[in-house]
Protein backbone atom coordinates (compact mmCIF):
# COMPACT_ATOMS: atom_id res chain seq x y z
CA UNK A 1 0.00 0.00 0.00
CA UNK A 2 1.08 3.61 -0.86
CA UNK A 3 0.05 6.71 0.94
CA UNK A 4 -0.31 8.18 -2.41
CA UNK A 5 -3.26 5.66 -2.90
CA UNK A 6 -5.07 7.90 -0.23
CA UNK A 7 -4.63 10.99 -2.51
CA UNK A 8 -7.32 11.79 -5.36
CA UNK A 9 -5.61 11.64 -8.90
CA UNK A 10 -5.91 14.89 -9.58
CA UNK A 11 -3.79 15.90 -5.79
CA UNK A 12 -1.01 13.82 -6.99
CA UNK A 13 0.87 15.70 -9.58
CA UNK A 14 2.39 18.90 -8.78
CA UNK A 15 2.15 21.66 -10.98
CA UNK A 16 5.63 22.37 -13.25
CA UNK A 17 6.66 25.68 -12.03
CA UNK A 18 5.62 24.89 -8.30
CA UNK A 19 8.48 21.85 -8.55
CA UNK A 20 10.61 23.83 -10.13
CA UNK A 21 10.24 26.29 -7.15
CA UNK A 22 10.84 23.45 -4.42
CA UNK A 23 13.59 22.01 -6.32
CA UNK A 24 15.29 25.69 -6.40
CA UNK A 25 14.28 26.31 -2.80
CA UNK A 26 16.14 22.89 -1.70
CA UNK A 27 19.21 23.98 -4.44
CA UNK A 28 19.50 26.99 -1.93
CA UNK A 29 19.63 25.21 1.61
CA UNK A 30 21.90 22.52 0.26
CA UNK A 31 24.38 24.92 -1.37
CA UNK A 32 23.97 27.21 1.65
CA UNK A 33 22.63 29.99 0.09
CA UNK A 34 19.96 30.72 2.72
CA UNK A 35 19.93 29.84 6.71
CA UNK A 36 17.99 26.94 8.04
CA UNK A 37 15.61 29.51 9.74
CA UNK A 38 15.06 30.99 5.96
CA UNK A 39 14.78 27.61 4.50
CA UNK A 40 11.87 26.41 7.06
CA UNK A 41 10.21 30.11 6.48
CA UNK A 42 10.08 29.39 3.02
CA UNK A 43 8.89 25.97 2.41
CA UNK A 44 6.23 26.87 4.90
CA UNK A 45 5.02 29.51 2.79
CA UNK A 46 5.24 27.39 -0.30
CA UNK A 47 3.46 24.32 1.49
CA UNK A 48 0.75 26.86 2.41
CA UNK A 49 0.48 28.76 -1.01
CA UNK A 50 0.27 24.74 -2.37
CA UNK A 51 -2.82 24.06 -0.07
CA UNK A 52 -1.35 21.83 2.73
CA UNK A 53 -1.57 23.76 6.14
CA UNK A 54 -0.58 20.82 8.47
CA UNK A 55 2.76 20.92 6.57
CA UNK A 56 3.22 24.55 6.36
CA UNK A 57 2.60 24.66 10.44
CA UNK A 58 5.79 21.60 10.91
CA UNK A 59 7.78 23.74 8.67
CA UNK A 60 7.08 26.61 10.96
CA UNK A 61 8.13 24.88 14.12
CA UNK A 62 10.85 24.20 13.14
CA UNK A 63 11.88 27.83 12.98
CA UNK A 64 14.36 28.36 16.01
CA UNK A 65 14.62 31.95 17.42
Amino acid sequence: MDILDDFPESEKIMDGDRVTELVELMKKIQSRKISFNTYWKLLGDFWEESGFPEWSEECYFRIKD
